[in-house]
């Protein structure tokens, strides 16, 4: 309300964006549909000017949404180009872009395309330096696992079974390091409050 009635259009974009990674990651689609599509068409439209390739995700999310399929694998087609040829996105929202057109190919049944999207999530992940990566090559590990299973293809399916097991493992080490930083940290501030207190 504040960066609507001041036009702090800077602010306004920031938040937009803000809330549209929140609905995503609760893969909240109705809200983020209604959101946009009913409440705020115009901020909507304008995306497609400032961020092409999330405009047309989310047009590929809202068809899929509308039950038009063929219409959402057209905007994930169109954001695949954009986002991949984009240099100022890093890989790990390259990774969660095949991700989730992965996603969207398995529960269209188009598997053999899902596998092909989901093993590039993984190799753009690994890439990364960023210790976060894991949690991005965690969903394509276990898809994966699930589509070569149905198909029939227990090799893979171990493989990545595996893959998952050892990204679950390193996750749970990054959030081990992490908490032990935060009681570093904490130690520190608690002994410098002493300090200062003598």
């Amino acid at each position: 309300d504040f960066a609507f009635r001041t036009g702090n259009n800077r602010l306004k974009t920031w938040e937009f964006a803000l809330y549209r990674r929140h609905l995503l990651e609760l893969d909240d689609i109705k809200k983020l549909h209604r959101f946009f599509i009913r409440t705020y068409p115009d901020d909507f439209r304008q995306l497609s000017d400032i961020d092409p390739g999330m405009y047309f995700r989310l047009k590929a999310f809202f068809a899929e949404y509308e039950g038009k399929p063929d219409s959402a694998d057209y905007y994930f087609n169109k954001a695949e180009e954009l986002i991949i040829g984009a240099r100022d996105k890093n890989n790990l929202f390259k990774s969660n872009c095949y991700s989730r057109y992965g996603q969207f190919l398995t529960r269209q049944g188009l598997n053999v395309r899902a596998i092909g999207k989901f093993t590039t999530a993984i190799s753009l992940a690994e890439a990364n330096e960023y210790p976060g990566r894991f949690e991005f090559m965690l969903i394509p590990c276990k898809n994966l696992e699930a589509l070569y299973s149905k198909a029939g293809n227990f090799k893979m399916a171990w493989y990545y079974a595996s893959l998952s097991h050892r990204v679950l493992d390193s996750i749970s080490k990054n959030t081990e390091n992490d908490q032990i930083m935060a009681e570093s940290v904490r130690q520190e501030r608690s002994q410098k409050e002493m300090a200062a207190e003598k």
